[in-house]
């Protein structure tokens, strides 16, 4: 990029934020130019005939050029109904738009870079469970009467499922405070990784089930990824910056960046959600309750991607640890692979500091298997999962899946 990758602008901030979790340490971030639980034990309420906006009967051809449309409900927890909560009624679907743009490819980024089109279309949900149509599209308000900011981890093992909606046919989102961690580290995003078939379909990397027919009856608990909204409003300008004719510029003339940034970290929950790992080098620990997928200080390949390049984030948290406040941006959106090779962060799954804009072929592949063959997953299923076939005389019992999670 030459010359012309340089910083142009500053703007101080007193804290540095990994896509998921935010280091109190200072940096200087910059525009930058570019060549080209409260409630355990609620009683649900059992739903009715749900409608089908993730068009699951579709008569089209589901094959790589078929487009899923993804049904997606906001579920804002709040303790005080105010201003400030009502706004994201309007603002949560504008931040749903640029996720789509996310993954439809190709839209972010400059010459030379390349990111896939998925083919998924995040729809703001139209309709509740029981076909009621929704005063605010993709967007509902629910009253918590618990310990308010809510510890995430622990929201995402408990029983509070009322809080969402069929997974079959939306995908949840459970927006709330997360509560600050005692590290001082603070979790921007976390999410449910999926099931896969324990079958001829079955996929590297998630957690298996026999179970052909699961629906919101049979969990435990809330199904779904979560946003920490204290950093809801947060959001890097290449989503809005216009150039003098008032065209969308997409970052390719600079912007400011942030490291919270909502539509990064919704994009890449989101990635979780259908199957992805982290581009670093990571492993699976258990909990009491559920397990998680954490960075380890080591290196090698562990998303299960060919085309990403995987490398140490604990040694690269180590140097950005000691970053002084005026460091030059772009060094830190740099990393260095397994095999020594210096390359850009442009991966949606990787943390930030990183461009966040791209998915490679290997994801998309990923991707899509989870939504052909995943149970509790919106859309038609190539493998008939979920059908009326597959269901038993003890289908409305609960199973003790586990629980695996990811930030």
């Amino acid at each position: 990029m030459g010359n012309s990758n340089k910083i142009t602008t500053f703007a101080k901030r007193k804290c540095n934020a990994t896509m998921r979790y935010l280091y109190i340490i200072c940096l200087v971030l910059a525009a930058v130019s570019f060549s080209g639980c409260g409630k355990e034990d609620i009683v649900v309420t059992e739903t009715k005939d749900i409608t089908n906006q993730d068009d699951d009967d579709t008569k089209e051809s589901v094959d790589s050029n078929y487009t899923y449309k993804l049904p997606v409900v906001f579920h804002v927890l709040y303790t005080t109904y105010n201003d400030s909560v009502r706004a994201l009624a309007a603002y949560l679907p504008v931040v749903l738009g640029y996720v789509n743009e996310l993954y439809r490819g190709n839209i972010y980024g400059w010459h030379g870079t390349y990111s896939e089109n998925i083919n998924i279309d995040l729809q703001p949900a139209t309709t509740d469970e029981e076909g009621h149509r929704l005063d605010t599209p993709g967007v509902v308000f629910e009253k918590w009467y618990g310990k308010f900011p809510i510890e995430a981890s622990s929201f995402m093992s408990s029983k509070n499922k009322q809080y969402i909606w069929e997974p079959n046919e939306y995908v949840n989102v459970v927006v709330f405070p997360f509560e600050q961690k005692t590290s001082g580290s603070i979790i921007l995003g976390i999410s449910h990784m999926p099931y896969t078939l324990n079958d001829s379909t079955e996929l590297e990397g998630l957690e298996p089930t026999n179970k052909r027919y699961l629906t919101k009856k049979n969990i435990r608990f809330p199904y779904c990824l979560a946003i920490n909204s204290d950093y809801a409003h947060s959001m890097s300008t290449r989503y809005t910056d216009t150039d003098s004719t008032g065209r969308r510029t997409y970052g390719r003339k600079g912007y400011l960046y942030t490291t919270s940034d909502i539509v990064a970290t919704l994009a890449h929950e989101l990635g979780h959600y259908l199957g992805l790992h982290h581009v670093f080098t990571e492993e699976k620990k258990s909990g009491k309750d559920s397990s998680g997928w954490t960075e380890v200080d080591d290196c090698y390949d562990s998303d299960f991607c060919d085309d990403t390049p995987s490398y140490n984030k604990v040694a690269y948290d180590d140097s950005l640890h000691t970053a002084k406040k005026d460091a030059n941006i772009q060094k830190y959106m740099k990393r260095q692979s397994c095999d020594g090779r210096e390359y850009d962060s442009y991966n949606i799954m990787d943390y930030s500091l990183g461009y966040a804009f791209q998915l490679t072929a290997d994801q998309k592949m990923r991707i899509r298997h989870v939504l052909y063959y995943s149970p509790l997953i919106p859309g038609p299923k190539l493998n008939h999962v979920n059908t009326i076939t597959t269901r038993s005389a003890e289908s409305d019992s609960i199973i003790n899946l586990p629980i695996v999670t990811s930030e």
